[in-house]
């Protein structure tokens, strides 16, 4: 855990704090506030992290247990996993103060991807991007059906959340169109602030092998610290990788996955990150879906001023 904040409120010093636990205690948790209490101005968060004592028989009744603790006039959405670390099973829960009326909005695959669509507009639109946006709608046109169908043959389980994307917009990616070229924001991920490319369904098809290229060492389990989630699988020849998103810098920091080869402990058409430097390969969603749900709840994160500003 860590803690940043200023110095008795002066910015122009910045204080960093970090907490290790080696060996974590069963039942028990460690978090941070914000702030330390609700006086005028705030006071930053002082001392160690506080310790909970954590008794959840899944994660959403600890999601409940903790929304149900939080000021209601301030909670906007909540984010739980648990993670075995013996079996690297994940069990997850996201809870929002609009969650109802998304879950009556949005039952199918189409009305997701659509509901995606519409609030990353918004999103746009609130970072001053509106004409960033103007010129990505005006440009940006969805993919074929040959495209998608070409797609499908390789990928027969690609999920429909992901297609109807497709569908709306076919890569942001330096893609050309008749009508001009997009380079433009239009995914993220856990990495929070950190803004990826869609890549169009021809795309996905033509690198569907590059992985193999130079993932056998994070696959393969070769350096301890290269961390690789329990629920991706250990065998290159059984690998089967949607290769789906590249981050800002082509891709050379980072890659998004949808997975349809986990082991045993892991689910098929979980959405996995691969992160370099330090490297790493972990799940980030157990399936497309959960994964635009995720940006949704997160309130679209890596559309930001830094973002608007590249």
């Amino acid at each position: 855990l860590s803690i940043l904040k200023s110095l008795d409120g002066d910015p122009a010093c910045c204080c960093r704090y970090f907490f290790e636990y080696d060996t974590p205690l069963p039942g028990t948790g460690h978090f941070i506030h914000t702030y330390q209490e609700n006086l005028d101005p705030l006071p930053s968060f002082q001392g160690e992290p506080r310790r909970v004592a954590i008794e959840a028989e899944s994660a959403q009744s600890w999601a409940e247990n903790l929304w149900s603790s939080l000021n209601a006039e301030n909670k906007v959405s909540l984010y739980v996993q648990l993670y075995d670390l013996a079996t690297g099973a994940r069990d997850t829960a996201i809870l929002n103060k609009h969650q109802q009326r998304k879950c009556n909005l949005m039952p199918t695959a189409k009305e997701l991807a659509r509901a995606y669509f519409d609030g990353l507009k918004e999103a746009y639109c609130r970072e001053g991007g509106q004409e960033i946006w103007d010129h990505f709608a005006s440009v940006a046109q969805g993919a074929s059906q040959e495209d998608i169908d070409w797609l499908l043959s390789f990928y027969p389980d690609a999920p429909e959340s992901l297609l109807e994307l497709l569908r709306l917009v076919d890569g942001t990616y330096y893609r050309e169109y008749p009508a001009g070229q997009i380079l433009f924001y239009f995914l993220g991920s856990d990495y929070e602030g950190y803004p990826y490319y869609l890549l169009s369904a021809r795309e996905m098809v033509d690198s569907k092998d590059q992985f193999r290229q130079w993932g056998d060492d994070l696959i393969n389990r070769e350096y301890d610290d290269e961390p690789v989630d329990a629920g991706i699988c250990d065998d290159m020849d059984k690998l089967n990788f949607l290769h789906f998103s590249d981050c800002c810098n082509n891709g050379g920091t980072s890659q998004l996955f949808i997975d349809f080869s986990p082991s045993a402990s892991g689910k098929k058409g979980q959405v996995v990150r691969y992160l370099h430097d330090p490297d790493e390969l972990v799940i980030v969603a157990d399936s497309f879906d959960e994964y635009l749900q995720m940006l949704i709840d997160q309130d679209y994160l890596f559309i930001n001023e830094d973002s608007m500003d590249e």
